[in-house]
């Protein structure tokens, strides 16, 4: 082997290497996000997964098609705004983890003060966690290798992920607290 294939083998394993440890410490990051905390059921009464739908068009194309077609636009417009609302994009996946990561604990609260056998409850809250987590590391790569042209999907994932934990707290709710008073 020439030393340059050498070289470039060795620079694309540091590459690769690099970026799987960083896809594992996101992962590890959003597993650990805070969100135990304030799981009660006065805070789900005010939770909404629809706080969380203008995501979906941060990163339209209609508005950035609807710029380019305004007298004095230039690229750096658009380039901006992407900028910002990617980092927009970033916060509401931030608050969303954390509001997922409280619905889970909740759910597993539930869980141990239902009066059904936990195991498959709990086999389903672990499957609906390990799915958000996927979509939600994915999107979150996909948002860090925007600025090189990756294109980000839309958060539906993510959205359908809350909508699901939430659904499944709403289900064991009256279960736990139907135990919880005999």
């Amino acid at each position: 082997m020439t030393p340059v294939l050498t070289a470039v083998l060795f620079a694309i394993g540091l590459a690769v290497a690099l970026m799987a440890l960083s896809f594992g410490l996101l992962l590890r990051r959003i597993c650990r996000v805070a969100g135990g905390d304030n799981c009660s059921l006065e805070w789900l009464d005010d939770f909404s997964v629809s706080k969380y739908r203008p995501m979906e068009r941060l990163l339209s194309d209609a508005d950035f098609s609807f710029l380019e077609s305004q007298p004095g636009y230039e690229p750096a417009i658009s380039r901006n705004l992407r900028t910002e609302r990617r980092k927009i994009l970033a916060e509401y996946l931030r608050l969303a983890a954390r509001d997922f990561n409280r619905l889970v604990a909740l759910a597993n609260l539930l869980v141990v003060y239902s009066s059904d056998d936990g195991t498959d409850l709990a086999r389903l809250i672990w499957k609906q966690r390990f799915a958000f987590y996927q979509t939600f590391a994915i999107l979150r790569l996909q948002l860090a290798l925007a600025p090189i042209g990756i294109r980000v999907s839309a958060p539906t994932g993510v959205l359908n992920g809350l909508s699901e934990m939430f659904e499944r707290v709403q289900q064991l709710t009256p279960l736990a607290l139907s135990s919880i008073e005999q």
